[in-house]
């Protein structure tokens, strides 16, 4: 919970407007990459949401018939449809951002990212190793939540930079829908890869590990931006006009994080946004 070292630290820059073209290239990739690893779940999942279903009801994903056939004689129904996945990967995320947005500002950036981290990891582990429909759906659902919280955090925090980090964010939740099932289909079609969905899934986790590492180690933050200490006191990002007396508690960590962050030039004015006001967001 340190305030962290950034890249850009070590960078030796010629002028002013050379630092600030790095951190503008950095900021774009960033939220690009937020973008795409935040929705990349969700993509999978519903490209797996057959296998998930056949692999649960006993069927064999490999012997499968992926011709179409000549004669239809009888309708191809299951127990339980694709679209129970579907649900389980679209209702939890609305739920998500139908509530949240009335406390979510109270927890700080790096707690909501390592949150969405675990919740997109667990969600690939469940749906993997699931045993039963509940729990494959779990699985799926662990992955809309991570979703959901991840998508009203990086906008939010995206309000601290200049507006070019909303449309690197576009930007990536676009490619999220393409290389999810892109590489879905990759790693499971027969003439392909030829992988279990099992596998295929497992595979998936190095995306996680790209996100935590983007947010950790990469990205630069401004000093407006709240940063937790040790100090439990600073897990709760304060109100409006207390937040620099709750930071000097830990002013050892508070001193190492003023020298530490070189990114106070991508600091855009904020201000605290009413119920009404939230609430017109969400509808």
């Amino acid at each position: 919970l340190q305030p962290r070292c950034y890249v850009l630290k070590e960078v030796e820059l010629v002028n002013d407007k050379e630092y600030y073209s790095i951190l503008i290239i950095l900021t774009t990739q960033n939220f690009r990459i937020f973008g795409l690893c935040n929705n990349y779940g969700y993509v999978i999942m519903l490209s797996a949401a057959e296998d998930i279903m056949v692999i649960q009801e006993g069927g064999n994903v490999t012997k499968q018939i992926q011709n179409c056939e000549d004669h239809i004689t009888a309708r191809h129904c299951t127990a339980i449809s694709t679209g129970a996945v579907l649900l389980a990967d679209n209702l939890p995320s609305l739920f998500v951002k139908l509530t949240f947005p009335f406390f979510m500002h109270r927890i700080p950036f790096v707690f909501r990212h390592l949150l969405v981290c675990l919740l997109q990891a667990s969600s690939y582990f469940v749906v993997a190793f699931s045993v039963n429909v509940p729990m494959s759906l779990a699985g799926v659902c662990f992955a809309a939540f991570g979703s959901g919280i991840g998508e009203i955090s990086y906008l939010a925090l995206a309000s601290h930079y200049p507006t070019l980090a909303i449309a690197a964010w576009s930007s990536g939740t676009g490619a999220a829908g393409l290389l999810g099932s892109f590489s879905y289909a990759f790693l499971t079609d027969r003439s392909m890869a030829d992988l279990q969905p099992k596998v295929a899934l497992l595979i998936q986790l190095f995306i996680p590990i790209v996100f935590a590492i983007t947010y950790f180690f990469v990205l630069v933050v401004p000093e407006d931006v709240h940063q937790p200490g040790w100090n439990p006191k600073t897990w709760i990002v304060p109100d409006d006009g207390h937040e620099h007396e709750v930071r000097n508690t830990d002013d050892e960590a508070e001193e190492e994080y003023k020298d530490n962050n070189n990114a106070s030039r991508l600091k855009v004015p904020q201000r605290k946004l009413t119920f009404i006001e939230r609430v017109q967001l969400i509808v």
